[in-house]
């Protein structure tokens, strides 16, 4: 169900969307190995056992990717319940692998609970202002698009 009816996409833009994706799950994974390495070096002398966290966050990876994508394409056409769903996979992929460290630890001192409320709180604020960009330039592509030739389109803007 959507807020206003959306014109059915064209198999190129379904498919510039899957490569997005697919583009993002592997961006997550990659960030996901750093955020092991970090977690080795950092929390694992707080008894946080890694093996665990590396499986959560190597498990939450694409999905969290893969669900960035989606709540992307879902708010520019406009479709609120698909943008709800993925959006409550983007929430819980984002926060499980902190939590983890927070349930699985022994004692953490100050410095590394404001570490996990960093990388909560603040990347997921980076993470919502990135997409509202993204939004906004993929609602001035398509209304581009939908405009009668001769009107000229926004500069630098590709639409999903």
């Amino acid at each position: 169900m959507t807020d206003t009816a959306t014109p059915p996409l064209d198999p190129r833009r379904v498919a510039r969307r899957r490569l997005w994706e697919r583009i993002w799950g592997f961006l997550g994974i990659a960030y996901a190995v750093f955020r092991i390495w970090l977690a080795q070096v950092t929390v694992h002398r707080y008894d946080v056992w890694i093996p665990g966290f590396a499986a959560i966050e190597l498990l939450t990876a694409w999905p969290h990717g893969l669900a960035t994508a989606r709540v992307i394409t879902a708010l520019i056409d406009r479709d609120r319940v698909r943008a709800w769903r993925w959006g409550i996979v983007l929430a819980v992929t984002h926060v499980a692998p902190e939590v983890y460290i927070a349930l699985d630890a022994t004692y953490l001192p100050r410095k590394i609970w404001a570490s996990l409320a960093f990388f909560v709180f603040g990347f997921g604020a980076l993470s919502l202002w990135g997409i509202v960009q993204k939004v906004r330039d993929g609602r001035r592509a398509r209304a581009a698009a939908a405009a009668p030739p001769g009107q000229s389109e926004p500069s630098g803007v590709t639409g999903c």
